[in-house]
This record gives C-alpha cells, structure tokens and sequence, in this order.
C-alpha cells in the first residue's frame, strides 16, 4: 500500500474546491444576491441580459430553487447593483425559508428581507398579498454593492 504524503493529500482535498472557486457564477447566483456586484454584472453579460432598464423573460432560472419568470429590470450607480426579478407566487413561501428572510411590515407595504446591516446583500421580495402584484406574480428585489461601497 502507498502512502500518500500529507502535503499532497491536502493539494487533492483542495483541488476540487479551488476548481468550484473558479467556475464563473451563474444568473441564479444573481438572483439569490450572493455576488459582489463586480461579479454579478460578469454573470448578467454572459447571460446575454442588459443592463437598460429593461424587461427579459428567462427560462432554466431559479433562485432558491424557486423558478424565475424574468428580471424586470436592472439598474447599477458608482455604489450598488440592483436587479428585480419575477417569480410565480406559488415559490415565494420556498424562496423566503431558503434565503433566510424575515418578515417586515411599514409605511411603505410589507414583505420579507434580508438586510444589507446583516453583512449580505440585501434581498427583499414582496408580500404575496401585495395589491400592487399581477398575474399572480412575486417581485424579488436584489441589491449589491461594488467594493467599498459600504
């Protein structure tokens, strides 16, 4: 039997680890707004999705698990990326548990979210009772900041 020295036992441990590291994100690592904005406008231009403001229906997307619809829009300033993004209201219960979020409730309406003071991003989606919703849809919010933005 061989034996493995342990300095080269440690490089095979690693090797699989720094080959994920490598692997560019993909637009539901976006969506699940665990990017710098720095990489996630790399994944958004590899998907081919403009940063105009504009609407792009998407398929073979999940967030959480939970299928995306489309991204609704896209918007990005010195300091932070902002992506909104579409999905069925039938997910929004699945994405909510899966992405940690907790409820809030104010002025401006109420939904569930994951604030930016956590150290994250910051991912907000809509309550699915929200009046302003259509065709039974949720709206998920995400935003990242550029480097030394915070």
């Amino acid at each position: 039997m061989k034996i493995i020295p342990p300095a080269l036992f440690v490089v095979l441990l690693a090797a699989p680890a720094a080959a994920m590291a490598s692997e560019p994100a993909s637009l539901s690592d976006v969506l699940e707004c665990t990017l710098p904005a720095d990489k996630a406008l790399s994944a958004l231009e590899r998907a081919e999705i403009p940063v105009t403001g504009q609407s792009v229906p998407v398929s073979n997307v999940a967030a959480y698990g939970v299928p995306v619809k489309r991204i609704d829009h896209i918007s990005k300033n010195d300091k932070f990326l902002q992506v909104t993004f579409v999905l069925d209201r039938s997910g929004h219960g699945k994405l909510v548990t899966a992405a940690g979020l907790k409820a809030w409730d104010d002025e401006f309406g109420a939904g569930f979210r994951r604030s930016m003071l956590d150290g994250k991003n910051e991912l907000n989606v809509t309550h699915p009772d929200d009046p302003n919703a259509e065709d039974n849809e949720v709206l998920g919010f995400c935003m990242m900041s550029f480097r030394g933005a915070l």
